[in-house]
């Protein structure tokens, strides 16, 4: 099956009805995001099966049982402000904004990309992704030869991610740990990550959840200075593609290059996204 892509600095956007594309059509389209990090598809018409069926075409993914994730499709985690007939949250990041990170941040092996699916849009609630190629390749020297020594101590931060208590027990790794269960953690990463599947380099430069950063045996290593050239670096426009969300968009993003934010949404309308996480068949 054929479809067009247009390509930009940021993203990439294809044209096609993805729910007619054959398996072969689907792995060629989502290996397309390793390149361009963030790739969208506009106008498609899914349901939470076709949806999960989507994905499973491409990779693989988990079924969870937390109290966001769909009863039917538990790879599912629903993204919405939106509660049931007792008033209790369905989803997960209801309405607050959400500063710049990407999916299981202070996990050891997150899935390495998502998917997302709107199916109410509501009021705000637009998306940000920043490219951590585009980041990277812009560096001084000075700084890009040092970016590849350091390392970052990631831990969920509830005040600066604006989680809700139910959200950072979650993902502070409280609730899986009383399960006997190690998932969400304290972990250290480089802050130049390379793509798996590309071999580029990439800025990991999540500052909410950063804590601490250091270079192995360099005690004169000035993070404070370091961290906040990199807060001013990454995150500007050149190097983000800034969504609007209108129902039916499909966007697949590398969660390994790139991190992303949301505006803060209208809590008087019902917004609604589908979100899974996958990794890519081989």
């Amino acid at each position: 099956m054929s479809y067009q892509i247009e390509t930009f600095k940021t993203h990439a956007e294809i044209f096609v009805d993805i729910k007619l594309a054959t398996t072969e059509t689907v792995k060629e389209i989502v290996s397309l995001v390793p390149r361009h990090i963030t790739v969208i598809l506009k106008k498609q018409h899914l349901t939470a099966e076709t949806f999960v069926s989507l994905v499973k075409k491409a990779g693989f993914t988990n079924r969870h049982d937390y109290y966001f994730n769909d009863p039917d499709y538990p790879e599912i985690s629903r993204v919405t402000n939106e509660r049931d007939a007792s008033g209790h949250r369905v989803g997960v990041f209801p309405s607050a904004e959400l500063s710049w990170h990407s999916a299981g941040n202070n996990r050891k092996h997150p899935e390495q990309f998502i998917a997302l699916y709107c199916v109410k849009k509501g009021l705000g609630g637009d998306t940000y992704f920043a490219n951590g190629y585009l980041s990277y390749e812009d560096l001084p020297e000075k700084y890009k030869n040092l970016s590849h020594k350091v390392k970052v101590v990631i831990r969920c931060n509830k005040e600066n991610m604006n989680l809700t208590a139910q959200e950072a027990e979650i993902f502070s790794g409280q609730f899986d740990k009383q399960r006997g269960k190690e998932t969400y953690q304290t972990i250290v990463k480089p802050l130049v990550s390379y793509n798996p599947y590309t071999n580029k380099p990439a800025l990991y430069f999540c500052h909410p959840y950063i804590n601490n950063m250091y270079i192995e045996g360099d005690n004169n290593f000035d993070s404070l200075e370091f961290f906040s050239f990199l807060k001013k670096h990454m995150f500007q426009k050149k190097y983000i593609y800034h969504h609007k969300w209108e129902e039916g968009d499909l966007i697949f993003n590398d969660q390994s290059s790139g991190l992303h934010r949301r505006d803060a949404v209208n809590k008087e309308e019902i917004r609604f996204l589908y979100r899974v996480a996958f990794n890519l068949k081989n």
